[in-house]
């Protein structure tokens, strides 16, 4: 009988098309192990001699290609997406740093110029339902900077390169569900708007500057900041904001805009595109401030709301980051030296990394959901043997219970230690519950070893 990490493996890698199917198991078996006791180390998390070297071989195996390793896992988003109308897919950026001081590994510079940090870029897309859950990655390109290259328009051709996989793999794989993007002020270019403008996709852009609308019958020159805040108020929004590790309450304002924005080129020629500008302000003194830029046709109220909805989804690629590089998988600790490897062995802590940020999410705001929809019975038994309470009933756990109880056993305090648990303590919880649920498992398999005791 498989186990949940196993089921969970096989979900996201049972796909995977490595040329050869004693890699494509050792794929799954290796994410499997990855899933029961995330660390950044391949040491840490294989604690065997020869676990560890047939997980080494896999990893610097050139016939094992990280893209193939990749691709299987956004198959696997993109199907689970299949069952929804449309989907928020946040897009964002990020680096991971390596110590490299004597510039022997394959990567490139990271950060500023200046600070001289060694490692690999990413740009990722996550695939979020309507209600705000993650589902997986959708889409990811790796690369290193080259040192001569100063321009930020690097990252934007990347992420170009990021939106039309996501399109393609939705387009083969879920062709009834529509792909949502949503993006920061860094996309507030002509590049990327252009490129949006021309797909059969909906956008969301967080606006970095006030455009010049395009209205050929007049030759007064009008800005979108200027005409917005003169626009009518459409209505109130109440929602929690996370500041300084807290949450807090927000009353927000909501003004909307149909308008066509005159997109300046390189030369003197300008790109009108239609769009909408949806106004987001805080009402208190340097209170929040949005201008959202989307392509969808905001006429009501509700509609305004489900652009500024699906803009907030963007906390899901942060949390997911945090969860990757410092929280539950510590990636940036890995010690492997070729870059194949380096995004090979990420790609893998990516899997878990989305699971930590998922039930993170769930266990914030569905935590009535039984949990047994995401954990095991042995993961629900280990658990209320190592929170000292043998005799709970698990099949009345909810989820925001046994998400609490597994943060506990990872150092989680309780809400007054800045809020809900997050990814970082629940992965240090998960790591003990595998570790006690495959106790369990392997008495249970043996009787004689546990009359013995």
């Amino acid at each position: 009988m498989f186990d949940n990490e196993t089921r969970l493996a096989e979900q996201v890698f049972g796909d995977a098309d490595l040329g050869d199917q004693r890699l494509e198991r050792r794929l799954v078996e290796i994410a499997a192990q990855t899933l029961r006791a995330p660390a950044g180390t391949i040491t840490t998390v294989f604690t065997g001699a020869a676990e560890r070297e047939a997980v080494y071989r896999f990893v610097e195996n050139p016939r094992a290609r990280a893209e193939s390793v990749l691709a299987a896992q956004l198959r696997a988003t993109a199907r689970l997406a299949g069952s929804e109308p449309y989907i928020f897919v946040p897009v964002d950026g990020s680096s991971l740093t390596v110590t490299d001081r004597s510039k022997a590994r394959e990567v490139g510079t990271v950060g500023t110029y200046s600070k001289r940090a060694r490692g690999l870029i990413v740009v990722s897309a996550l695939a979020v339902t309507r209600e705000g859950t993650p589902l997986g990655l959708s889409g990811q390109k790796w690369w290193s900077r080259d040192p001569a290259a100063k321009s930020p328009k690097n990252e934007l051709f990347h992420s170009i390169e990021v939106i039309d996989e996501v399109i393609g793999l939705m387009r083969q794989h879920a062709p009834e569900t529509r792909v949502w993007l949503q993006m920061d002020r860094l996309y507030d270019a002509q590049l990327i708007l252009e490129h949006l403008d021309a797909k059969d996709v909906w956008f969301t852009v967080r606006g970095s500057r006030s455009r010049r609308l395009h209205d050929p019958s007049t030759s007064e020159r009008k800005y979108s900041h200027e005409v917005l805040a003169k626009q009518p108020l459409l209505g109130l929004h109440a929602i929690e904001i996370k500041e300084n590790g807290r949450l807090r309450a927000a009353t927000l304002e909501l003004r909307t805009l149909r308008t066509t924005i005159s997109a300046k080129r390189k030369s003197k020629t300008r790109c009108p595109i239609n769009v909408t500008y949806v106004d987001v302000r805080e009402r208190r003194r340097n209170g929040l401030r949005w201008t959202l830029i989307t392509n969808r046709l905001v006429q009501t109220f509700e509609q305004a709301l489900e652009v500024v909805t699906g803009y907030t989804t963007r906390w899901r690629i942060e949390e997911f980051h945090r969860a990757w590089k410092d929280g539950a998988c510590h990636v940036e600790d890995t010690q492997l030296r070729s870059r194949e490897a380096i995004i090979k062995w990420a790609t893998i802590l990516a899997a878990v990394a989305v699971r930590a940020t998922r039930l993170a999410y769930l266990a914030r705001e569905k935590p009535e959901l039984p949990a047994s929809e995401e954990f095991s019975p042995a993961e629900l038994t280990a658990t209320a043997l190592l929170s000292d309470q043998p005799d709970l009933d698990i099949n009345s756990l909810t989820l925001a219970n046994t998400v609490d109880l597994i943060a506990r056993l990872g150092g989680y305090t309780g809400k007054s230690s800045g809020g809900p648990p997050g990814p970082t303590t629940l992965a240090r919880g998960l790591r003990r519950v595998a570790d006690s649920s495959k106790l369990l498992k392997t008495l249970a398999n043996n009787p004689k070893a546990l009359r013995r005791m």
